[in-house]
């Protein structure tokens, strides 16, 4: 026994230590497992502490990432990100012109040779992950030579981790349905013209006549609406429709989304199928949605995704045209004013241990095509990085596909470009789409969109992360971005001070001092960048909501109203008319924040969010109409809030889900979905009892003052999946909608006219 095995005995007979930790089970376990090329120049006293130090990071889960803001746990290591070793300070530019100097990266503008290339890239980003990455846990020894195993203990991805994550085999178990199919609608009467000469309400798009989806589209005489049913226990995807005709209910059906859809990915596969939106356009019913499966009948980590757009006829009976497959998981959609539609989907390769060579093309090769006749995307069309690839974790692809629906009751697949990496928010004018994805950084790729061509531009960089679409804007040859901005501090943590039993092991074997790494933010401010079309920076504000975040954001031409919060909601107004000098012109101050803000007529912007008190606390949510007229002098006109009380709480999908709420200022209407959870004690046993209720509220805004005009509701026994999300108006009548039912109601004085329940 060596002077280093003495030390470990010695320190072991001290502390209860279980038996496979002593030195010889130690030596057992690390000839077995270390490959001999990593030992050959680690000393036995290295090895043994390392190991140590890695048993106590698996087993004692204490070395981890942490944060002030989050803490990251990751189970499936391809898709942990983790912070890099080096600081964390995100750009800090010393001058206004340091600002405006951010370079064009030039990033995603290389086609692949061929699938070899990909391929080798693939290995030499599984490499790097294997090497920098311990699966999600931030190790790092400041002192401490060699901390090879516990790099081993992570090696070829842990296969167990995929085994106990699927252990029960039926993870998408579910009764399907026979058949993806239309239920007859119940009604004899003729079909009318959509929509003919009545007004309806559409889905708000951010952009003029660049066509956003949502669960809800309706024609004027048809209203559909997209669910996910879980009543199976996991999802089916379903289509609930009805003809409609003054406030009555004439006909209604639905179309499950299961076995068509579900049996792409093979028998072997148990699947689910998640819907997430909805077209209407020239004369079709468009549905997209997931569908997703496990292989269970394979040994590695076969998981896919595709993303499914089906298309039928626009009518009573909607009949299936046919089906395009985008592989990866559905992100965002639009249709340009020419009348193509592109579509943003996910993907992400196999993980490292289940590629073996080039051929495997399958597993890091994605798809698309329509019906089930798909093809691998061809290698000149997945663009590649120029450089710093080696700092992603995984081979990963935002895919966007191009259909030409310009032909009524038809379309046809015309580009698709796979563009290595991920995306985050999208935003899309009509010529042009930009793609962002990151945190303390933000890159940004512009892709110009013509007649179905999809062709990357421009790509540049700027400080901070965005928080929505509406955070961009494309105006005048300029690209416009909101982001909120922070930066970190590195802090070293001695294991000798709060390490675990393992750690100080490892401490009295080496004789140095080993610890981790934590972040802690040391400032948060906001900016707004001006970017040319080549992406580079022309102007910039910041240093404006300090240690607040971007809330919500609205740009109107020249001028962006920006809302910041951590205690209180300053509404920013930002001056564009000059780009390379963006100006600040009033702020203002009111409790609480604004997750959505839509103009409502010429002076007037409608905020729609969150209430908080003097403290920050928050307390439910509020409309809020803010006077605009002088950017110079911001003003609220107007305030309605909800508050929970001690018994009970209420909460509405449309703070973070704008799209279901109803805002319509041709009509004087405003809808919010809300859902309220009472709940009363009982002494006996201690027991809680629920009553949830769902309703969607209706109000109209005159003479500076909000007035509700009545509500929608039901007592649901699960209000959260069964309650009202959207409603829709059509004439002089408003649809509330859920997955089980539709109710109609007068515009006016919000009285029941009619109802169906699916």
């Amino acid at each position: 026994m060596n002077n280093n095995d003495e030390k470990i005995k010695k320190f072991l007979e001290k502390e209860d230590i279980p038996e496979e930790l002593t030195p010889e089970n130690i030596k057992k376990m690390l000839d077995k497992k270390a490959p001999s090329k990593k030992r050959s120049n680690i000393s036995v006293a290295g090895r043994v502490g390392a190991l140590v130090a890695s048993l106590a990071v698996i087993a004692g889960g204490t070395l981890a990432y942490t944060s002030t803001e989050k803490k990251h746990n990751c189970v499936n290591y391809t898709n942990c990100w983790s912070l890099p070793e080096t600081s964390h300070n995100a750009i800090a530019p010393e001058t206004d012109t340091d600002i405006q100097q951010l370079a064009n990266t030039g990033n995603y503008m290389t086609g692949a040779e061929n699938y070899e290339q990909i391929y080798t890239l693939f290995k030499e980003v599984a490499d790097n992950r294997n090497t920098r990455d311990t699966g999600g846990l931030m190790v790092y020894g400041a002192k401490s030579a060699d901390i090879a195993l516990a790099e081993n203990a992570m090696d070829n991805c842990d296969e167990e981790i995929a085994e106990e994550e699927f252990e029960d085999g039926a993870m998408y178990d579910y009764d399907a349905v026979n058949g993806v199919e239309a239920v007859p609608t119940e009604s004899e009467s003729a079909p009318m013209e959509a929509g003919a000469g009545t007004e309806f309400s559409e889905t708000y798009n951010q952009e003029e006549n660049v066509l956003e989806a949502d669960i809800v589209k309706t024609d004027g005489k048809n209203i559909y609406y997209v669910y996910n049913d879980y009543k199976n226990k996991y999802s089916v995807g379903t289509v609930n429709y009805a003809t409609v005709d003054n406030g009555t209910f004439t006909g209604y059906g639905k179309i499950v989304l299961d076995d068509i859809v579900s049996g792409f990915l093979g028998d072997e596969y148990e699947t689910e199928v998640y819907v997430s939106d909805l077209y209407l356009y020239n004369d079709m019913l468009v549905v997209l949605g997931t569908v997703s499966g496990y292989n269970t009948a394979s040994e590695d980590y076969d998981w896919k995704n595709s993303c499914f757009v089906s298309f039928y006829t626009n009518d009573e009976t909607p009949q299936l045209i046919d089906t395009y497959y985008q592989e990866g998981s559905y992100n965002d959609v639009r249709i340009s004013p020419e009348g193509y539609m592109y579509l943003i989907t996910g993907y992400s390769s196999w993980d490292c241990y289940s590629i073996d060579n080039p051929e495997d093309i399958e597993k890091y090769i994605p798809t698309c095509g329509v019906g089930y006749n798909v093809e691998y995307i061809p290698a000149e069309d997945i663009l590649l990085p120029e450089d710093n690839f080696e700092d992603m974790y995984n081979l990963s692809y935002t895919v966007i596909g191009s259909l030409d629906l310009t032909q009524s009751g038809t379309f046809s697949a015309v580009d698709t470009k796979a563009l290595a990496g991920y995306t985050g928010e999208i935003y899309c004018s009509g010529d042009n789409m930009y793609t962002t994805y990151g945190y303390e950084e933000t890159d940004i790729t512009r892709i110009s969109i013509n007649g179905g061509t999809i062709t990357p531009e421009a790509s540049g960089t700027v400080s901070g992360h965005v928080n929505d679409q509406f955070s961009m804007s494309e105006y005048n040859g300029y690209f416009r971005i909101a982001v909120t901005n922070d930066e970190y501090e590195e802090q070293y943590h001695s294991y000798d001070e709060e390490g675990t039993l393992f750690d100080r092991i490892k401490d009295t074997i080496t004789g140095e001092e080993s610890g981790y790494y934590s972040y802690e933010r040391t400032k948060r401010d906001n900016r707004l960048y001006v970017l040319d079309m080549d992406l580079n920076v022309v102007g910039s504000v910041s240093d404006f909501g300090i240690d607040e975040e971007i809330k919500s954001v609205k740009f109107s031409g020249d001028m962006a109203y920006v809302v910041t919060y951590e205690q209180t909601d300053p509404l920013f107004a930002i001056d564009l008319s000059n780009p390379t000098n963006p100006t600040i012109l009033d702020e203002f101050k009111i409790l609480g924040y604004s997750t959505y803000m839509q103009e409502w007529n010429d002076g007037l912007l409608l905020g729609f969010g969150v209430n908080a008190d003097e403290n920050g606390i928050e307390t439910g949510i509020k409309l809020t109409m803010f006077d605009n007229s002088d950017p110079y002098n911001l003003d609220a006109v107007a305030t309605y809030t909800l508050d929970r009380t001690e018994e009970e709480w209420l909460y509405s999908e449309a703070v973070w889900e704008r799209k279901a709420l109803l805002i319509a200022p041709e009509k004087n209407l405003i809808g919010i979905p809300v859902t309220v959870e009472k709940y009363a004690y009982y002494d006996i046993d201690e027991e809680t009892e629920f009553n949830n209720t769902a309703k969607y509220m209706f109000f109209s805004y005159d003479n500076g003052e909000f007035t509700l005009k009545g509500e929608i509701s039901s007592t649901e026994n699960n209000a959260w999946i069964e309650g009202f999300s959207r409603a829709v108006y059509i004439g002089d009548y408003v649809y509330a909608l859920s997955g089980d039912k539709f109710i109609s109601a007068d515009i006016e004085t919000i009285t029941e006219c009619d109802r169906v329940d699916f």
